[in-house]
């Protein structure tokens, strides 16, 4: 099937067959289940695939001015992917490193530190999400975004503690 068939096969795919066409692709689950997301996403992928991905030299020059541009971003990384000391995808984080998350719960400060890995510090302890955190100092499953009161837009907000 040549290139242009697959990038319009996308384009009818449902969402269940996009999932799991991702999951053949990425090896994963999609973090949503937004077709046009999925879709983009996808093509892009698929274009990778048959004429390559980004240069050498793009890359090194994405990762040279990424701490730049990261100073620039609303929320910190959000839009662009990072990746761990071994290489390995992190998960994307709205919140810029060194931002001081703090919540007053049953007669205790909650303090956590985001991190430039994309984790979160808490007591001394990792966790790999906000919500993690939370169900860690609450025994229960609650958003890590809502615990913490945090804005659902990302646009026109500070970054940083």
């Amino acid at each position: 099937m040549s290139i242009e068939e697959r990038l319009e096969g996308l384009q009818r795919m449902t969402t269940a067959e996009l999932k799991a066409e991702w999951r053949a692709v990425f090896g994963e689950d999609p973090r949503s289940g937004n077709r046009v997301w999925m879709q983009k996403r996808l093509a892009w992928a698929l274009q990778a695939e048959e004429y390559g991905g980004l240069s050498a030299e793009a890359q090194r020059r994405i990762e040279e001015l990424l701490p730049e541009a990261l100073k620039w971003l609303p929320w910190g990384v959000g839009a662009f992917p990072m990746r761990d000391a071994a290489g390995s995808p992190v998960r994307r984080r709205y919140l810029a490193p060194g931002t001081t998350l703090t919540r007053r719960y049953k007669n205790r400060t909650i303090v956590v530190q985001v991190r430039g890995d994309g984790r979160f510090e808490y007591d001394g302890r990792l966790f790999r999400s906000l919500t993690a955190v939370v169900q860690e100092v609450t025994g229960g499953h609650w958003s890590g975004n809502h615990f913490f009161n945090l804005p659902r837009k990302r646009k026109g907000y500070a970054t940083s503690a």
